[in-house]
């Protein structure tokens, strides 16, 4: 018979697809207290100041692997669009050549750095962000200013991030099964983590739902 997973381990599965997420959440929900602590360690509210975005895309052009894989994982989490706009993020004098931009256009993609046709991968020479009409952009790849070889939505709203249209953000995915699991334990110790990350950027998807459940608990 296989031993228990550790909570780091189980923390790791609510980054999968299902069931593994749910068996994940299951298990965890066997063992309150000590997940709530455990919890308490990992959901940060989602706010991300200019000097701390700015830090973390610098880290990005990092040849330090261990320096930039952490940077990458910072921004995963922290999306740079809770501190600053596309075009804005896309200027940037630190983010204008390979591989800094092409690991920031990851992280705006929501695309693993390491995926076949991820802007890192294709390791394209240009990589430019175009208006897609009113509601969107896109980044375009390719061997000239002008060309297209690929192309990655550009999501510039926060409020679709992680949405059910698209927008991938695995990490955020990630706090909203945290927040489910700490509501269902209902103590004074989750309900503090949930009013915590209630505290994060208005619209992004998991300050929003943490921002609901405590006002549920509140009207209750």
């Amino acid at each position: 018979m296989k031993s228990p997973k550790t909570l780091d381990e189980l923390w790791s599965d609510l980054l999968e697809d299902e069931p593994t997420a749910t068996q994940a959440l299951l298990a965890m929900s066997k063992h309150s207290t000590e997940v709530t602590r455990f919890l308490e360690a990992k959901l940060v509210p989602l706010r991300l100041s200019r000097d701390q975005l700015i830090k973390y895309i610098e880290g990005l052009g990092s040849n330090k692997e261990d320096e930039w894989k952490e940077a990458f994982r910072k921004l995963e989490y922290f999306d740079p669009r809770l501190s600053m706009g596309l075009q804005e993020l896309l200027s940037l004098k630190s983010v204008q050549t390979f591989p800094a931009r092409h690991r920031l256009v990851d992280v705006l993609s929501g695309r693993q750095i390491d995926a076949p046709y991820s802007a890192t991968t294709r390791a394209f020479q240009f990589v430019n962000l175009y208006e897609m009409g009113d509601e969107g952009y896109n980044f375009r790849g390719g061997d000239d200013e002008n060309s297209c070889l690929s192309s990655w939505w550009a999501e510039h709203r926060i409020d679709r991030l992680n949405d059910r249209f698209g927008n991938p953000k695995p990490e955020w995915t990630r706090i909203v099964r945290s927040l489910a699991l700490l509501q269902s334990f209902d103590t004074s110790a989750a309900r503090s983590i949930i009013a915590t990350v209630a505290s994060g950027h208005p619209d992004s998807q998991p300050t929003r739902i943490a921002m609901k459940f405590h006002a549920n608990r509140e009207n209750q």
